[in-house]
């Protein structure tokens, strides 16, 4: 079995120009990625990412796991020498998420605190966190939504793909920011995808 972190990933590969320069990324992408290939194509593939993640390209899959031989016939840049894939993997990048260097700076730390997980709320302490303005973040399904929500508040479901990827897009990871969920174990699943994206 292979934790394949951020390098092979389920129909994709990783993109290289999130933590570091897109030129010197692709090249030691390419480079890990012809190892990882000399492992037999019985060896089980687990990635840190599915589909809806910031960390691949159109055609990260939602699938969980593969293998290197599946991954070996299926992906086409896997068979590519190093000029074509650094060309390919770099000449058309997507837009770096606005938190990409959060989360990097995150990553790379080498000690220090996680993030608590959060706390349900008094009405006095929600009343003074509303006045003050904080973000709302709905995660609930949006029928739920729809029958009733705090003014101002954005709709973001828990259940859906890339949560935390398009909370990334929305909202500003410096800044609180209050949870509404149907249950405690939504509101630690929202707490915990946006904890992946750099929002503490």
């Amino acid at each position: 079995m292979l934790l394949s972190g951020d390098s092979l990933l389920v129909g994709d590969i990783a993109r290289p120009d999130l933590a570091y320069e897109a030129t010197e990324g692709a090249r030691t992408l390419h480079a890990s990625l012809r190892m990882l290939l000399g492992l037999g194509d019985h060896v089980e593939v687990w990635p840190a990412h599915v589909g809806g993640s910031l960390c691949g390209g159109a055609g990260l899959s939602h699938k969980t796991s593969s293998t290197i031989g599946f991954e070996r016939r299926a992906n086409p840049l896997l068979t590519m020498a190093e000029t074509e894939f650094v060309q390919r993997v770099t000449e058309n990048p997507p837009s770096r998420p606005p938190n990409i260097d959060r989360i990097v700076d995150l990553n790379r730390r080498r000690e220090g605190s996680v993030p608590p997980q959060p706390a349900a709320l008094a009405s006095e302490e929600l009343s003074r966190l509303l006045a003050a303005g904080i973000t709302v973040l709905d995660s609930r399904v949006p029928a739920q939504f729809d029958d009733a929500h705090l003014a101002g508040a954005i709709n973001l479901p828990v259940a859906s793909p890339g949560v935390g990827t398009r909370a990334g897009w929305a909202l500003d990871p410096t800044q609180p920011l209050l949870i509404v969920a149907d249950s405690d174990a939504a509101a630690r699943a929202t707490a915990g995808a946006l904890q992946a994206v750099g929002f503490w």
